[in-house]
């Protein structure tokens, strides 16, 4: 069962978990081109975060493509965070946790298919 953390945190940041054993800190930042467009952000956490920018997550990322509104680029970084664990599950984990050739393997594998290795 997912459960949605909810928190004081910023409006452009949430927090979702569990996911596969994994918790999700999501987060919104506005573009600096000055178009008023949002790019989500993603950290997966291996604990309960205690807000976006105050953890370290075993992997990071953020979204393609900005959106025009901060709530959409969180939707789009929540998919990239849960596709994410799915490939870090598929690659292999330690105990449930993600062991780092698993971390590694599945983030070589998610570059190789975006075509940035």
């Amino acid at each position: 069962m997912n459960l949605e953390v909810k928190t004081d945190w910023d409006p452009h940041e949430r927090s979702v978990g569990p996911v596969k054993g994994y918790y999700l800190a999501l987060c919104a930042s506005e573009t600096a081109d000055g178009q008023g467009r949002f790019r989500g952000y993603y950290k997966v956490c291996t604990d309960p975060p205690a807000g976006y920018w105050e953890t370290a997550g075993v992997l990071t990322g953020c979204t393609d493509a900005p959106r025009r509104y901060a709530h959409l680029a969180m939707l789009d970084a929540e998919q990239a965070a849960r596709w994410a664990v799915a490939r870090l599950s598929a690659a292999g984990t330690l105990g449930g946790r993600p062991g780092t050739a698993g971390i590694l393997d599945a983030y070589l594998m998610g570059l190789k298919r975006r075509g940035r290795s």
